[in-house]
């Protein structure tokens, strides 16, 4: 069989860092695309969706550049390497994530307080 023909398997950091770029592209697009609507419509909500994608862009480049982290091999500073990033990086996202729960619930609890305009 000649092997120069059968596709090899991409690497599975290029394939990750490949499919996070492609994540990150749409969340640039969605971040922009609230921001604009946010200011046409001049909605709290909108606005708090926008943040939310801005906060998912900023995660997605730590993302991108953790996953270049990790190929690197253990070393004297880095005795285990670099995989201990993973589990910082998920309660980072999950803290945003309940931190734009929380003021969107607030939001939501002013408003009510303050009744209809």
């Amino acid at each position: 069989m000649n092997d120069s023909l059968t596709p090899k398997p991409p690497d599975s950091y290029e394939a990750e860092r490949g499919t996070l770029i492609v994540s990150l592209t749409f969340v640039l697009v969605l971040m922009v695309w609230g921001l604009v609507f946010s200011e046409l419509t001049t909605s709290n909500i909108i606005e708090i969706d926008a943040a939310a994608y801005i906060i998912s862009g900023i995660i997605g480049l730590v993302t991108i550049f953790v996953s270049r982290l990790q190929e690197k091999p253990s070393s004297d500073k880095h005795p285990l390497g670099y995989s201990g990033f993973i589990p910082i990086l998920n309660m980072i996202r999950n803290l945003m994530i309940i931190e734009i729960c929380i003021n969107a619930i607030s939001s939501s609890i002013g408003t009510l307080a303050k009744g209809p305009p």
